[in-house]
């Protein structure tokens, strides 16, 4: 369900809040008869434990349901109520774009616990963790086609949500990708790996180890490092990398990475953001090593 750039980043430091969500569902064909007469009705309201249950194994068709289901409750669902407030937030300065992603990671991550769950998956980031892991081995062993619808699909969705949350069209009209044609993949590469030249510069990590020294919060370092991820490597003033696909802030870096999606399983642009992300982890003192000597481990 992670994506390229923006999404390596949050697989590293994002600290993503999810919400407790249970699905269940009765079958009226196997409810007793009694049960359906009105004068039992009251005790529909005190319903049975959950049982527990293992998820069914994957394959690349219930793959493909679970991606259109969960893209259903995104556009119809709950969930669609909360990328509309969502995109009515702020997204002019750093931290407003910062606030206004976790928002909506949170709501994406939401919607498809509340599908995963259903299924039997923990209702948990480790359910998240779980189905990425049996998708990722489904993708690997699946047919060309089937593999690349999976891709499709989790691309789409992805991209429908940046477009709900920031306010544009990922397909105007029915045509390409923001309405023109998806990157290449050299130039997706070219793209990210500027991104991550930006990201491993020794004044930007200055900047990072600068800015973190003070801040003893986990969650409060892994927002500040987003918000500079924003405002000094995709965004700096007079070498912005997202003021050609929108003039506001907040909708011109969410339009990048709805046109660098189409790459987002590119092993290349993961090495380079990969690698420059850990040096940034490095610099502001949440490398592994030091956020294991922080909790005591």
């Amino acid at each position: 369900f992670f994506f390229p750039s923006a999404a390596i980043e949050e697989a590293h430091f994002s600290q993503m809040l999810f919400s407790s969500l249970r699905s269940r569902a009765v079958s009226a064909s196997r409810l007793p008869s009694s049960l359906l007469s009105p004068s039992s009705t009251r005790h529909l309201s005190t319903p049975p434990p959950p049982t527990a249950v293992s998820p069914p194994t994957l394959t690349p068709s219930l793959a493909n349901q679970i991606t259109k289901f969960t893209s259903f409750l995104s556009t119809h669902g709950v969930p669609s109520h909360n990328l509309a407030a969502i995109s009515a937030m702020p997204h002019s300065s750093a931290p407003e774009v910062v606030k206004k992603w976790q928002s909506m990671m949170q709501s994406h991550l939401s919607a498809q616990l509340h599908v995963l769950s259903g299924l039997g998956y923990p209702n948990t980031e480790q359910g998240i963790g779980q189905y990425n892991m049996a998708l990722a081995t489904v993708m690997g062993g699946a047919a060309p086609d089937d593999a690349e619808e999976m891709r499709v699909g989790s691309r789409d969705l992805w991209r429908e949500t940046l477009g709900r949350a920031f306010g544009f069209e990922p397909y105007p009209e029915g045509g390409g990708v923001l309405g023109g044609e998806e990157l290449s993949i050299v130039e997706a590469r070219e793209l990210m790996f500027e991104v991550s030249n930006r990201m491993s510069s020794p004044d930007f990590l200055k900047v990072v180890s600068d800015e973190l020294q003070s801040l003893s919060d986990i969650s409060a370092k892994h927002t500040r490092i987003q918000e500079l991820m924003i405002s000094s490597v995709y965004a700096p003033p007079g070498s912005s990398l997202t003021e050609e696909y929108d003039a506001s802030l907040g909708k011109g870096y969410a339009m990048m990475q709805c046109r660098i999606a189409e790459h987002q399983s590119d092993p290349l642009i993961a090495q380079y953001v990969g690698k420059a992300m850990m040096g940034v982890l490095k610099a502001g003192g949440m490398d592994e090593e030091a956020v294991r000597s922080q909790a005591g481990l």
